[in-house]
């Protein structure tokens, strides 16, 4: 069984690996050096991310397999936005990314608009989120902005 939800403080060591270890392989789709986001292999920054309500966990019977980091736009009821996901490289290719994607989606009614930004470079997920149905609203030289809008 698969559940998707808010992480505890007990999960952010194991989010953390997984976020390292999954942004780490972005150097195999465009990057030009190991890394990620910003303090995307930061306890201190995930277990704030958790006290704020923004860390989420995928599992996998009891074995976790995946995060994202959700907001909320503070102007906007409808509009949320999708900091990052990320799923165990051990896990990749059997749908968990997809299944993310679908619960954030499905997680709270009152979100009718979902965006996100990705790097230029990143095949990955420049081949991804339009998958998930994710339009491109515009891009710069860093970033492709993306938007779906359901109902």
């Amino acid at each position: 069984m698969v559940i998707f939800k808010k992480a505890n403080d007990n999960q952010i060591e194991r989010l953390v690996e997984i976020s390292k270890a999954a942004f780490d392989t972005d150097i195999e789709v465009g990057a030009s050096e190991i890394g990620g986001p910003p303090d995307y292999d930061c306890m201190k920054w995930h277990r704030q991310m958790c006290k704020n309500g923004n860390l989420y966990v995928l599992m996998k019977d009891e074995a976790i397999v995946g995060g994202a980091i959700i907001f909320e736009d503070e102007k906007d009821a409808d509009i949320a936005y999708v900091g990052r996901i990320f799923v165990d490289p051990l896990q990749y290719c059997k749908g968990y990314g997809k299944e993310i994607m679908r619960q954030i989606e499905g997680m709270d009614t009152r979100k009718h608009i979902f965006r996100l930004e990705t790097p230029v470079w990143n095949r990955r997920t420049n081949s991804f989120y339009p998958k998930c149905g994710y339009k491109e609203m515009y891009r710069d030289e860093e970033s492709v902005y993306y938007q779906k809008v359901l109902g």
